[in-house]
């Protein structure tokens, strides 16, 4: 496995981890002091960052079953990186700037625009998977 892609794991592993802990203190050690609507914030954000995580991995494993099966070439590498990249950048992106918002992090103002910037992002992921497999 490349370094980019060795990489590309490592780093889903970290969204995992840190998403599994982040739910963990939503239903547990946050539970009482949330109302329901940043409860459902903070869960949307945990199931959005271990979404990514996973889509992450299997954009890996598509990418090295492709290389397998072609005999090492690749054509659409690039747009399967460029997926690959925004799901990690746009899921912490999305998911970082709910919970600081949700644990009352304002940052002069600034935080908010945050948010669906890294959903775009995300979005750009799938359609960087979609141009992936149209190429």
């Amino acid at each position: 496995m490349s370094g980019f892609y060795r990489l590309a794991v490592a780093a889903a592993a970290l969204h995992g981890f840190v998403a599994v802990g982040c739910g963990s203190l939503g239903a547990h050690a946050l539970r009482n002091s949330l109302s329901p609507e940043q409860q459902q914030s903070w869960r949307t954000a945990v199931q959005y960052q271990l979404m990514h995580a996973a889509a992450t991995i299997g954009c890996v494993a598509l990418r090295m079953a492709n290389a397998r099966a072609a005999g090492g070439v690749v054509l659409a590498d690039a747009w399967l990186r460029r997926a690959i990249v925004c799901w990690l950048a746009g899921s912490a992106l999305f998911s970082g700037s709910v919970y600081a918002l949700v644990l009352g992090y304002r940052f002069n103002g600034w935080m908010g625009p945050v948010t669906p910037l890294g959903g775009l992002t995300m979005m750009g992921g799938w359609g960087a998977l979609l141009a992936a497999a149209l190429v």
